[in-house]
């Protein structure tokens, strides 16, 4: 029974090892033919190089802003559909409803985690739900000061346009249209238009 059990052992290594080098070599390929569902050109798993301010601001460095945004309005819209969802009848929040559920998202420890710096093509760029980045194959640098700040975005956002508007906002619109409103008309983080071009 040892043998027996030693020898299942030692195949399922085997096995495991084989199908952990042809997945290398299908992703390898892949890299290198566009049109294989794959993103085009190599793909790096070393971890993206960081500046001296990446490493030590408090404060979002300002070429992650942008993107920083995108990252908040995406989780605001996601928020408030999510608490819509839950109603029996499809009806307006009331004013606490949205006002928690904007509070809960800008400090949302754990939600805010998921978020941080990918190389992509040679620059870095903040990955995570909602962001172009995090569907191309990389490693990302997460943690630290990413979700601190972040959240310390998010603030700052709903302190600019207020929560009342956000939520205004968000009944009278397409949810798509959150971003551009957040990013490029009230706070001025990302220059015009740039919510059309959202691929790297």
């Amino acid at each position: 029974n040892t043998r027996m059990y030693s020898s299942r052992c030692t195949l399922c290594v085997m096995m495991y090892f084989v199908l952990w080098l042809l997945s290398l070599f299908l992703v390898t390929k892949a890299a290198e033919n566009p049109g294989t569902g794959f993103p085009e050109g190599k793909i790096s798993f070393k971890p993206p190089k960081l500046s001296e301010e990446d490493d030590h601001s408090v404060l979002m460095p300002a070429q992650y802003r942008c993107e920083a945004c995108q990252a908040v309005a995406y989780q605001i819209v996601s928020a408030l559909q999510k608490a819509k969802d839950k109603q029996k009848k499809p009806k307006r929040l009331s004013e606490s409803e949205f006002l928690d559920v904007l509070d809960g998202v800008c400090n949302n420890n754990d939600m805010w985690d998921g978020y941080g710096i990918k190389e992509v093509d040679g620059a870095n760029h903040i990955s995570g739900p909602g962001l172009p980045a995090e569907q191309h194959a990389g490693m990302m640098h997460g943690g630290g000061k990413w979700p601190g700040r972040i959240m310390s975005m998010c603030l700052e956002i709903l302190g600019d346009v207020g929560e009342d508007e956000i939520y205004d906002f968000f009944e009278e619109h397409e949810h798509h249209e959150m971003t551009p409103y957040l990013c490029e008309e009230e706070g001025n983080h990302c220059p015009k238009g740039s919510h059309k071009r959202d691929e790297l």
